[in-house]
């Protein structure tokens, strides 16, 4: 899927409309989810770009566990390059408040140990603030984790 795609259909998206188009987009993603009692870790590897989270995003949203969850825990501490323009950024920021539209209050929290990771998760942290879904950004994974919880 393309930035301009997701521009140009952005007003459809609701959890339904992102089922839908996810099932449109295959491959592997540099991650793996780990389902918890009330949330998803999910750890990222390598270079990371924005389609792979906005991928990831949609792949998570399917799981019947998301509806009640209360969190997310990104943990970015293995990647070794960070690919997400500005641009992507607000792309994802736009698809989860859409998102939350139907989901209501939900935790999102950005982990790196790496300061390169730091523009991506301010900017989308910027673009969520007074938002349905809260977004926080963390250096250490037991601090996530007391936040989530």
């Amino acid at each position: 899927m393309s930035l301009e795609i997701v521009k140009s259909t952005h007003v459809v998206f609701d959890l339904y409309a992102v089922n839908i188009i996810s099932e449109n987009m295959g491959g592997e993603m540099p991650h793996l989810c780990t389902w918890e009692e009330n949330g998803l870790y999910r750890k990222f590897f390598g270079v990371v770009d924005g389609e792979e989270i906005l991928q990831s995003n949609f792949k998570s949203h399917e799981n019947p566990e998301f509806r009640t969850n209360t969190y997310v825990i990104n943990d970015f501490s293995d990647v070794s390059q960070f690919e997400v323009s500005d641009s992507y950024s607000k792309v994802l920021a736009l698809t989860d408040n859409i998102t939350s539209r139907s989901k209501g209050k939900f935790k999102i929290a950005l982990y790196s140990s790496n300061e390169e990771h730091s523009s991506y998760a301010e900017t989308y942290c910027s673009l969520m603030a007074n938002k349905l879904f809260e977004c926080e950004i963390f250096t250490s994974l037991s601090e996530a984790r007391k936040w989530v919880e």
